[in-house]
């Protein structure tokens, strides 16, 4: 008979044993002992400011709007520990946002949305730590002095385009980067909803925050290795979200509307980041 083990992280289907995770490897340890270096990340991001109106409709209550931007980043991740160093390509949502719980009051980036390429990364982190992950075939672009020409796409709908220029500057340099510094100082806050089985599937079995610290704190006996630093170059970019119909995206056409009708009264600025994490977001928290 089946019996769970005390201790071990499992994920369905669970009757296999522990299954693999990126916070447990093989051998039930996890992975940031095995590779201080970590995983290699290279992001393209692109800012742009919106109808704050617009941005709050997409907040569930307990969250608030702190300037109204949409941040759209397109990373490459490479040599990932707990996919045998293999890597897979995301498509990430980001607005500035606080939560005023009960108990925490935090500030960072709310993520309502983000796209990958891959199965295993969007059931993990969907079920384990709460991420609104959902798949898109997102090609791995090539880069060029000039920059970058991208998009990703459903059932081969193209809904989002992303054009990095890299050799132009930013149209609000100063925003561009505090932005930038945002999101590396700042957690991200997700919410997590799990429907209930049966009562024609509009119960809820699970509905909360749930919280990415940033930065990151390593266990106190972790012993990291040099670690190339972070780099960002500042540029140009745009982005375009096109509208889809219900037969061009059959479950995913209510969210990309939604994105591309928010109006863009503006370009902040654009930036290449490029950086190697060992953060395994082990201490991804719900949020009272």
């Amino acid at each position: 008979m089946f019996k769970f083990k005390d201790g071990a992280m499992y994920i369905m289907p669970v009757v296999f044993g522990p299954g693999g995770t990126p916070r447990q490897n093989p051998k039930g340890q996890r992975y940031i002992y095995e590779h201080p270096k970590g995983t290699e990340r290279i992001s393209y991001v692109v800012a742009y400011e919106t109808d704050p109106e617009a941005l709050s409709d997409l907040f569930p209550a307990g969250l608030s709007l702190a300037r109204p931007h949409v941040i759209i980043e397109l990373s490459i991740l490479k040599n990932i520990r707990w996919l045998a160093g293999k890597g897979y390509n995301i498509l990430s949502v980001y607005i500035p946002a606080s939560f005023q719980g009960e108990r925490d009051h935090v500030s960072g980036l709310f993520l309502p949305v983000l796209w990958e390429n891959h199965g295993d990364p969007i059931i993990t982190g969907r079920e384990q730590l709460g991420f609104s992950k959902i798949f898109a075939t997102i090609p791995t672009p090539t880069e060029s002095p000039a920059g970058i020409n991208t998009y990703a796409a459903s059932w081969d709908f193209p809904f989002c385009e992303m054009r990095i220029f890299t050799q132009e500057q930013p149209e609000k340099p100063d925003e561009i980067e505090q932005l930038c510094g945002e999101k590396g100082r700042q957690g991200l806050i997700h919410y997590k909803h799990i429907p209930k089985t049966g009562d024609c599937f509009t119960q809820t079995d699970a509905a909360y925050f749930t919280h990415t610290p940033i930065p990151w704190v390593p266990p106190e006996d972790f012993e990291s290795a040099d670690t190339p630093p972070k780099h960002n170059h500042f540029c140009r970019g745009e982005i375009r979200w096109n509208p889809a119909t219900w037969e061009q995206m059959p479950t995913q056409w209510h969210i990309v509307s939604k994105l591309s009708s928010l109006e863009n009264r503006g370009y902040v600025g654009a930036y290449r980041q490029s950086l190697y994490s060992v953060d395994d977001l082990f201490d991804q928290r719900i949020l009272k």
